[in-house]
């Protein structure tokens, strides 16, 4: 019995390191987003967009560069679909990577302590079939990002004034 709750642990904690995996490649796919649509060298990019904490910022970055660049009618809606979803998975990865978890000797489970507009402070049952789960729609939410952005990247900048 005991060996199962241990392989079942090693399991459930392997894949909240593969969530904190494929948030960073999501993280990395706005950066460098940010850096193509504003025309900047790669290294360049990195010194500022490394210096953007969260993907709410980030997201209004690279939303604020495709609109400037592209035109709001050409990308505002499904920028802000998109940005929506993204900031929905951000919340539930913050979740899971940044709670306290425990299985000691029962199955693994996370403790939420938050207080956004009430408070919430207990343990929470999330099988490990959710964290995979979670996984798997991080990746395909990278994929529709790069897709969108590709978009985005060739449709032709529009030509502002400047101030």
């Amino acid at each position: 019995m005991t060996t199962a709750r241990t392989n079942n642990s090693a399991e459930h904690f392997a894949a909240i390191g593969k969530i904190a995996s494929a948030w960073a490649f999501i993280e990395a796919v706005i950066d460098s987003y940010c850096h193509e649509l504003a025309g900047i060298d790669y290294f360049v990019g990195v010194c500022f967009t490394s210096q953007v904490a969260g993907p709410a910022r980030k997201m209004d970055a690279l939303f604020a560069l495709a609109r400037y660049k592209k035109g709001d009618d050409a990308v505002s809606k499904p920028l802000a679909k998109l940005r929506e979803r993204v900031l929905s998975a951000a919340e539930r990865r913050n979740r899971i990577v940044h709670d306290t978890w425990s299985s000691g000797d029962r199955d693994p489970k996370r403790f939420q302590a938050t207080a956004r507009g009430k408070v919430i402070a207990d343990w929470v049952d999330v099988p490990t079939s959710e964290l995979i789960s979670l996984e798997t729609e991080l990746a395909a939410l990278a994929d529709q990002l790069e897709q969108h952005f590709r978009a985005v990247l060739a449709l032709p900048d529009i030509n502002r004034p400047q101030p």
